[in-house]
């Protein structure tokens, strides 16, 4: 069986990646026996056709349903795919420009959001060779995004042409994001089971504590987890079948994860004879937002966040009649100012001042009003009634007459 050179810390171990450390941390160490699609079929509970419920939906089925457009895991690249699976998610669901183009996919010749959300968007799926793996790597980076970041790390490393490596440790996420993202300001930081001291085990029941804790708290704030795993055996001390996956869901079962080998390997629970021995997250939230044209439904685009736009993220003014409204996703459309029959003079969701807004003109058969008694004044602002309010945030005001109606 083939081995993967893992990075592996005996310092400290909570990580805030930054330039200051990275030219003392090139060492590796030997890890035994990458998990194999095969012993994962024989260690873990495969949930099939279930469908996770959470308060994040998109996270959930994101992960649930990424495989025909995730890298493959072979030769021990799961390092690279599980990192890939998680940015492809943030590509989709906050920054379009995240996975340059040339590596996106979309879900085009569908006609329904369902159809669309059955596959996720992600990267190109490939199989590399395990020999000559730097000729391999020149010719598909442009066009394969593992094999893009196999070039960063082993370049970075200044590993030679016949050193080229699969081989990736939680640290290099930082190489990875420090070439393609300087401009951003991401940091990826991780806990390691040192961080209990140099003597810790994954199977110290302080470590198992604080690892499940930690990765159901990001879970339950949106964040997807990057772990590692890996059999422990007491006896040797030795770490076997490692492996990297991304955690998405947990339940009062366990902790649900991406295995990266296909659709088989989705919603799958983390087998209770393998330890977390790594867990970490990127720091995306000062990552700006942008629409994202990775679901393609009838030639037409859908964000990300919830595939239709919902312009309720926030508001902001536009000129003296109207206001953008803005999607979670950085999509924006202009939408009328809008008072409370309470407050005419301010715009109540972007606080526009609005001078003319309590003026009815005496024409007023002129001026169209809502079923509950919202109206439209002739520059466009509308009035709003308490129950108008809802329909009006969703787009779904109707004026269906005027006063002498």
């Amino acid at each position: 069986m083939k081995k993967i050179m893992i990075l592996f810390f005996t310092v400290v171990c909570f990580v805030s990646i930054d330039r200051t450390v990275l030219a003392s941390s090139n060492s590796y160490i030997e890890i035994q026996d990458y998990l194999t699609e095969e012993e994962f079929i024989n260690d873990f509970t495969v949930v099939l056709n279930t469908k996770a419920r959470s308060n994040d939906f998109n996270m959930v089925t994101y992960f649930e349903n990424l495989y025909t457009y995730s890298p493959i895991n072979s030769h021990g690249s799961c390092g690279y795919v599980s990192f890939i699976q998680y940015l492809s998610y943030f590509d989709t669901f906050r920054n379009d420009n995240f996975i340059a183009e040339a590596y996106d996919r979309n879900q085009g010749n569908v006609t329904s959001i369902a159809d669309a959300l059955s596959v996720s968007p992600g990267v190109l799926r490939q199989s590399y060779p395990s020999e000559d793996l730097y000729t391999f790597i020149q010719d598909n980076k442009s066009s394969d995004f593992q094999m893009k970041l196999m070039d960063i790390v082993n370049s970075s490393i200044g590993n030679s042409s016949d050193e080229y490596s699969p081989s990736i440790g939680m640290w290099d996420y930082y190489r990875i994001l420090d070439t393609l993202y300087s401009n951003m300001g991401v940091t990826f930081t991780y806990y390691s089971v040192s961080h209990f001291g140099s003597t810790a085990k994954p199977t110290d029941e302080e470590v198992i504590d604080f690892f499940d804790d930690y990765v159901k708290n990001q879970l339950d704030n949106g964040n997807p987890v990057v772990l590692h795993i890996a059999k422990y055996d007491e006896e040797t001390g030795d770490y076997n079948n490692y492996h990297s996956i991304v955690a998405y869901y947990y339940d009062e079962n366990g902790i649900y994860a991406n295995f990266g080998w296909g659709s088989n390997s989705t919603h799958s629970l983390i087998s209770t004879d393998y330890q977390i021995t790594q867990a970490g997250v990127m720091n995306w939230n000062i990552m700006a937002e942008t629409h994202s044209s990775n679901y393609i439904i009838s030639n037409t685009e859908y964000c990300g966040c919830g595939l239709a736009h919902t312009y309720d993220y926030s508001y902001v003014q536009y000129n003296t009649n109207r206001h953008k409204a803005y999607c979670f996703c950085g999509d924006y459309v202009l939408q009328a100012h809008a008072a409370s029959v309470s407050d005419l003079t301010t715009c109540m969701f972007c606080g526009a001042i609005l001078s003319n807004s309590g003026t009815i003109l005496m024409n007023n058969d002129n001026i169209n009003y809502t079923i509950n008694g919202s109206y439209m004044l002739p520059n466009g602002v509308i009035i709003l009634v308490d129950e108008d309010i809802e329909l009006y945030i969703r787009n779904e005001l109707v004026f269906t007459r005027n006063i002498s109606s």
